[in-house]
């Protein structure tokens, strides 16, 4: 008698279960380590276990540079959004991956879908059946270099993983980077189970990883939370794969399949579907007792592993039986009742059961755990299942409930049970009519899923819309600076290196023209000290002048900053922001650098103009002047220098080695000689190593000073300017960066160096905060528990009024990495 089980009805709406914020991780978490540390101890074991699975079982064999986390070319980052990377193991879940898939790309139009999968057979499912996915390739290992690798190469503003997949190295770089997770079409199936009950004592830990659970059924829910889910974050939203069965054939496409398939004309067709090792003697015992109803019934055989096909082909003739494959083609000699077909094609399954009368669904005997009957109730066809069907426990359920499929626990039932149907074909009608109304009840969960994901996307952060022009932007940015190694990044950089050798040639004949005097060099009464860099965007310019005009003040010098003034919109040739007792003008106007200065160091004079020479004259004449700083003057020949500083940021230090347009050098390396001192920014973010690879690269060209710099945070102060915390007091605590500059990289990872874990909000550099802006960063940071943090230059941007929390500004000083180096002989007199 078939066991009877309730259904689970899935929650009737979305809309009354809102996304609690994420947890905040330790910094340290010994399970991880421990994790981890297991890795390298068994490594020999896997290693061998791998390959094992290689040469005996032929499987891992393709994609390995994938499975590293070296991501293809079309699964890498690109502008635009939101990017959700969708994971599937293998057939059965992407299956549902396909449906998940078109929802959401219906729904979310200008959404990128990545999907990977982590059998072969996945794989080419996924890249034969979801056309709408922007890239296919397989999951990386869950080894901590793999994944990081690949959510380097992805950054991903949601991941969505179907069914059980849970890897400790995966959630917890998702969780560290602010990327949301999310499983789908969630189950936890008796193997599942039993695997947990061993790993108890850790599993918690691994599930409060993950933000949302969408479970297939009530019951996958209880198991879950009992396992340390949050319940909160937990809710059966129905099965996926209710939604993606296809249409039932039409009658004209169910004949012509009949005919390919040879089994035309016969009043009875029985299909034994998904079978594995042993249900196919069972199957042909089965049909023996069936051709006592109808001796002219036809069977058909569909192992869930092509492979086995000479297999089976025997199981066919030692059953007194012919066999035919489907790869043979039609054959009208080979048909006839003592003809078995045996599908050998991956994909039509669900296509020929349409042609079939009654199934039976295999993986049901073996204890593999059944297969997807959903199938057969799409084209109207009972089945019969064994007592193994713990993989689709529920969807077996509501068969049995509602007498779509029946189930039978001994082998030697199958045959009677398909007898018993065919007796009266009015059963096999009803249950025909039946099937459209119970699968239209039942649908709706991917629906329900993506509107789950549609509100996980609210954590992702803020920032401005990809118009056509910025995406492009994103991509030069990156091509020229070497991040991007795509062909489309090389064939770009390959069509702009003739203008990077015009350009080449333009500074030699303008250095040139100041050797010999053709180009006249100012010289003014004050001592000029020079920053810049070698390259385009930020190296740390600002502070370095802070740091140079605060030393001349405290020495009795009248220092001036001398600034471009980058994006102001006073079209005033020279502009005095502050005459070093108070500020004169405003970001708008002035520049948001320049302010900064002025806000940051008392005592200095700051002036903006495009000419260099006349704001200098302006400072020497109406200040008094006597020390001119220079911001971002390495390429400024027009004034005559006493000292020049070049930057180099440890963290992107010279791009892909081409001059600006092909690359991001505004100078060739070498000339750097004309410096003399070399400031390496960044250099404790960027490890020992870089660094010293940086010193061996400048020493080729440079034997003057080079010094080790670092962004040392010196205390939080509050956008109002009212309150003062220790830099301390963020260890632990979830961090909305939020940044409008040249290198963000450099200010989140002095975050993450203090204990907090940052999830980067970021804008173009001398981005204009909008009060529309200000109010996505705040709803943002609610959404996820977080604390807003912006850097000094950003505050000079933001409204205080714009904000109903607090938000602090992260004041940090420009200092010698080793102890006992001063960063202030330029001034000395």
């Amino acid at each position: 008698m078939a066991v009877q089980h309730p259904v689970s009805k899935p929650s009737p709406t979305i809309l009354t279960w809102p996304a609690p914020a994420p947890e905040a991780l330790p910094a340290f978490d010994w399970r991880l380590l421990l994790y981890n540390l297991a890795q390298l101890l068994f490594a020999p074991l896997l290693g061998l276990y791998v390959l094992w699975r290689i040469v005996v079982r032929g499987k891992l064999r393709a994609g390995w540079r994938e499975r590293l986390g070296f991501v293809p070319a079309a699964g890498r980052h690109r502008p635009g959004g939101p990017h959700i990377w969708l994971h599937a193991v293998s057939v059965g879940e992407v299956a549902a991956a396909s449906c998940l898939l078109d929802t959401i790309k219906r729904r979310m139009p200008a959404a990128r879908v990545v999907l990977t999968t982590t059998t072969a057979t996945g794989r080419e499912m996924a890249e034969r059946t979801c056309r709408g996915a922007d890239a296919v390739f397989f999951f990386p290992f869950d080894l901590m270099p793999a994944v990081e690798r690949a959510f380097d190469a992805m950054r991903p503003d949601l991941c969505l993983l179907t069914e059980s997949e849970l890897w400790p190295n995966f959630l917890s770089s998702a969780r560290r980077r602010g990327v949301p997770t999310m499983v789908v079409n969630g189950r936890v199936s008796d193997r599942t189970l039993r695997r947990l009950r061993l790993l108890r004592p850790f599993f918690p830990w691994i599930v409060r990883r993950v933000d949302r659970f969408c479970m297939q059924s009530d019951g996958d829910v209880r198991r879950i939370v009992h396992f340390g889910a949050d319940p909160r974050r937990t809710a059966n939203l129905g099965n996926v794969k209710f939604d993606q069965i296809i249409a039932r054939v039409p009658a004209d496409g169910r004949a012509e399949l009949a005919r390919e398939l040879g089994v035309a004309g016969a009043e009875t067709v029985v299909l034994a579907a998904s079978t594995h090792a042993g249900e196919e003697r069972t199957a042909l015992d089965a049909f023996h007792t069936v051709r006592q109803v109808d001796p002219a019934a036809r069977l058909i055989i569909a192992p869930r592993h092509i492979e086995r096909a000479a297999e089976i082909e025997q199981a066919v003739a030692q059953a007194g039986l012919r066999s035919r494959r489907r790869t043979d083609g039609p054959s009208a000699s080979a048909e006839g009742p003592n003809t078995v077909v045996i599908l050998d094609t991956i994909g039509e399954l669900e296509r020929v059961y349409a042609v079939a009368t009654v199934a039976f669904v295999g993986g049901s005997f073996a204890p593999i755990g059944g297969h997807n009957v959903l199938q057969a109730a799409a084209q109207g066809v009972p089945s019969v299942f064994g007592p193994h069907m713990h993989n689709f426990r529920d969807i077996a359920a509501i068969f049995l409930d509602t007498g779509l499929g029946f189930q039978v626990q001994r082998p030697d039932e199958l045959g009677p049970k398909l007898a018993w149907l065919l007796e009266e074909r009015s059963r096999v009608r009803a249950i025909a009519d039946r099937c459209a109304e119970v699968l239209a009840r039942h649908r709706g969960a991917a629906d329900r899923c993506v509107t789950a994901a549609g509100e996980m996307l609210s954590y992702r952060p803020p920032g401005v819309e990809a118009t056509p022009t910025r995406q492009f932007h994103a991509f030069a940015l990156g091509a020229l600076s070497g991040a991007d190694g795509s062909n489309g990044a090389r064939l770009l950089v390959a069509l702009l290196t003739p203008a990077s050798v015009l350009y080449w040639l333009g500074l030699k004949v303008n250095r040139l023209m100041y050797r010999i005097g053709l180009a006249r060099v100012t010289r003014l009464p004050a001592r000029v000290i020079s920053i810049g860099n070698l390259t385009t965007g930020g190296t740390g310019k600002t502070s370095a002048a802070a740091v140079l005009a605060a030393a001349a003040v405290e020495s009795g010098s009248r220092p001036a900053i001398l600034s471009r003034g980058y994006g102001r919109r006073d079209r005033q040739r020279t502009a005095v922001v502050s005459n070093g007792a108070r500020l004169l003008a405003n970001h708008v106007t002035a520049g948001d650098e320049p302010c900064l200065l002025a806000r940051k160091v008392a005592g200095a004079a700051v002036l903006v103009g495009k000419d260099r020479r006349e704001t200098g004259r302006k400072a020497v004449d109406a200040f008094g002047a006597d020390v001119l700083i220079l911001d971002d003057g390495f390429q400024y020949w027009r004034l005559a220098k006493d000292y020049e500083i070049v930057l180099v940021d440890a963290l992107a230090p010279f791009g892909s080695g081409l001059l600006l347009p092909a690359g991001i050098l505004r100078e060739p390396v070498d000339h750097i000689r004309r410096a003399d001192a070399v400031w390496i920014s960044h250099a404790d973010l960027a490890g020992a190593n870089r660094v010293a690879a940086i010193r061996a690269r400048l020493s080729r060209f440079f034997d003057g000073r080079i010094i080790e710099t670092v962004h040392r945070p010196v205390e939080l102060r509050s956008l109002d300017g009212g309150e003062t915390l220790e830099p301390a007091e963020l260890r632990g605590k979830l961090v909305a960066a939020l940044s409008g500059i040249g290198n963000p990289l450099g200010f989140e990872l002095t975050l993450e160096r203090l204990g907090a874990h940052a999830l980067p909000v970021r804008f173009p550099d001398h981005h204009r905060f909008t009060p529309e802006d200000c109010a996505k960063v705040e709803q943002f940071a609610r959404r996820r528990g977080a604390v807003i943090v912006t850097t000094e230059k950003d505050a000079v941007r933001l409204d205080v009024d714009a904000f109903s929390t607090p938000v602090w500004m992260l004041e940090v000083a420009l200092v010698a990495a080793k102890a006992g180096v001063a960063l202030t002989s330029a001034v000395e007199r």
